[in-house]
């Protein structure tokens, strides 16, 4: 099979249009990706809340499970000692 010149020139020609739609694509990427890490951190402060202000939270989480605790393991230490 022979290719013409044409022909030869016609590829050259589609591949160099190609690779230019191909560089659009990237530079536009480029340009979402750089707005990614805004984004992420504002969704992430709409559905998470802070460190600062979940430690009183936790720590009264914390009292109340382990007066919980404290109850069941009076509750189990009386139950054998009668």
């Amino acid at each position: 099979m022979t290719v013409s010149k044409e022909e030869c020139q016609s590829n050259i020609k589609t591949m160099s249009e190609k690779i230019d739609e191909l560089k659009d694509k990237i530079q536009r990427l480029e340009v979402n990706l750089v707005g990614l890490p805004k984004k992420i951190i504002d969704e992430m402060d709409d559905k998470y809340v802070s460190k600062d202000s979940f430690f009183p939270i936790q720590k009264l989480v914390y009292g109340l499970v382990g007066a919980v605790l404290i109850a069941v393991i009076g509750g189990v230490m009386a139950l054998i000692m009668k």
